[in-house]
């Protein structure tokens, strides 16, 4: 070295590696995001996926959930381009359905029902007696022998109540 030098670096960012973050509403709407590595996490939501009579349970790598579950909201850092699927459990409601003595609801005791659905029930009073009121959340409905749920939307109940039928009065007439 016969002289002064002057050495400078200077340096620049690793550009950072983008992966596509794939959101498949699995029977429901799809949607996508890129996310950067070392960056901002890709935050999980299911605010604009909807499928109706299901409650939103979370996200997996496979459409069966048999995969890798990711909960709803968090932050995840992803390594690769990647799909996740909504998974969905069908939201069911409960009616509890009673019947006095004296006679039988059908089906009964606590019924499950998928939201949406139509469920009927059939009152049967014993011999000798007959129905005398049914009660669906606790309104009469009188004295029918069948009632039908259309549309359920909510849990429910339906009571049965009976008494004896009354006993045939007949004239006799004596001609004497």
């Amino acid at each position: 070295v016969q002289a002064d030098h002057t050495i400078a670096a200077s340096f620049k960012a690793t550009p950072l590696a983008t992966y596509l973050v794939t959101f498949d509403g699995n029977n429901s709407t799809s949607g996508s995001m890129a996310q950067q590595s070392g960056s901002s996490s890709a935050a999980l939501t299911a605010n604009t996926f909807v499928r109706t009579h299901y409650r939103f349970t979370g996200w997996n790598t496979a459409a069966n959930g048999s995969g890798t579950s990711y909960a709803d909201g968090a932050t995840y850092d992803f390594t690769a381009s990647i799909t996740l699927y909504a998974q969905w459990s069908q939201i069911t409601h409960t009616i509890t359905a009673s019947a006095g003595s004296n006679g039988s609801i059908s089906p009964s005791g606590s019924v499950i029902v998928n939201d949406g659905d139509t469920k009927s029930f059939t009152i049967s009073p014993s011999t000798g007696y007959q129905v005398e009121t049914v009660t669906v959340d606790g309104v009469s409905q009188g004295a029918i022998t069948s009632y039908t749920f259309t549309n359920v939307q909510a849990d429910h109940t339906i009571a049965a109540s009976f008494k004896a039928t009354p006993l045939a009065t007949y004239l006799v007439t004596f001609d004497g």
